[in-house]
């Protein structure tokens, strides 16, 4: 599911400051999941699933080791010889760069969508910081840093069988992050 159908979703379930002064109008329904098991399962697989900055990490990595190429070229044109291990043998800095930069993102950009579609719906009236969908950007959080190791060609784990393995962690803990938020946020009526 996208950070847009997250945030949209908690704007929805706002229900306005504490003093009741408005209810907003218009918003958009929780969508509700297909009846049977199986729905619900592969909804709460994917609930949590922040696809937009997945995908910008996915786009990112092989820029990332571009740069780090650039500059081992650098290094080896400087000494002469190749020293010390290659960007292949580790994830670079530029690497650690983009995947802190996009996990630091994914919660700010739930935030925005949030507050952007609260402020729409609601004629300017932002909720409170008490009010913001804090639980959800945690777990979209959290579900980035889980995906984005599962992600193919990533800089941190090559080796298929740990790739594997991610995948399944990251499927698993993510539908745990969907169970999670039944238990955690507050019931809305």
């Amino acid at each position: 599911m996208s950070l847009i159908t997250l945030a949209n979703r908690s704007a929805g379930e706002f229900k306005g400051p504490p003093t009741g002064d408005f209810e907003p109008a218009g918003l958009p329904k929780p969508s509700e999941p297909a009846n049977g098991a199986a729905a619900e399962a592969l909804n709460r697989l994917v609930e949590y699933l922040p696809i937009e900055t997945v995908a910008v990490f996915w786009l990112a990595v092989p820029a990332a080791a571009l740069l780090a190429g650039e500059a081992e070229i650098a290094k080896v044109q400087a000494v002469g010889v190749a020293v010390g291990p290659t960007a292949v043998d580790h994830p670079s800095v530029y690497d650690w760069i983009v995947f802190f930069s996009v996990l630091a993102a994914t919660p700010i950009l739930l935030l925005l969508q949030f507050l952007s579609q609260v402020q729409r719906d609601v004629n300017g009236k932002l909720p409170g910081w008490r009010n913001w969908p804090w639980w959800r950007m945690l777990a979209s959080t959290l579900a980035f840093g889980l995906w984005a190791m599962a992600v193919p060609g990533n800089p941190f784990l090559t080796s298929p069988g740990r790739l594997m393995a991610v995948w399944a962690i990251a499927a698993v803990g993510t539908a745990i992050l969907g169970y999670l938020d039944k238990i955690l946020r507050p019931a809305t009526n």
